[in-house]
């Protein structure tokens, strides 16, 4: 299993080069990635989406049996299902149905769930780097969800030149977290 959890996060990086490179209409550093999973090629993205869901869920699954920890591996897999729901409710500027509020609750899971996770967790991961590499990324994680909530509560998230960069650094963080401690489960 956690195979499974590192080949779709690997996966799920390869989506955003492959997203970039056949949206170049779309800005890297302004635009959220959620507006490269719509239109043309948009399904490259939500395949990508759906597979980091995965594997934060198998990982959830991974460190439950190991370490028994409920509310950890509860808010890793809750980080899983927000990316479950980023991919199946597409992005809609303005938000005006159902959908667009969907995906938005899914974003806001996957970035509060996912340093909560870390924090419960930090205590259970061993082995010197990955720990300091827990505890960097979780105090990372809440600063720049911190700094995008500022920006979508104020409204000008789709008017920020780094809006995206922002977000795509704090989900990069993220993916390089389950890549690490499912690499490390490998043997």
């Amino acid at each position: 299993m956690p195979v499974l959890a590192f080949i779709s996060s690997v996966f799920f990086l390869g989506t955003i080069v492959v997203s970039h490179c056949l949206k170049k209409d779309i800005s890297f550093k302004k635009d959220a990635l959620s507006k490269f999973a719509l239109g043309r090629y948009g399904f490259v993205l939500s395949l990508g989406l759906y597979s980091i869901g995965l594997a934060e869920i198998v990982l959830a699954f991974i460190l439950f049996t190991e370490f028994g920890s409920l509310l950890g591996t509860s808010s890793l897999a809750a980080a899983g299902v927000g990316s479950v729901m980023v991919a199946m409710f597409k992005m809609e500027q303005p938000k005006e149905t159902l959908r667009g509020y969907l995906h938005v609750t899914g974003a806001v899971v996957q970035f509060f769930a996912f340093p909560l996770a870390l924090i419960l967790l930090a205590d259970y991961v061993h082995g010197g780097l990955l720990y300091i590499f827990t505890l960097a990324t979780c105090t990372l994680n809440i600063f720049l969800f911190s700094w995008i909530m500022i920006y979508v509560v104020a409204g000008t998230e789709h008017s920020v030149p780094f809006f995206g960069l922002i977000q795509k650094i704090n989900i990069i963080l993220m993916t390089a977290w389950v890549l690490l401690v499912s690499f490390t489960y490998i043997q």
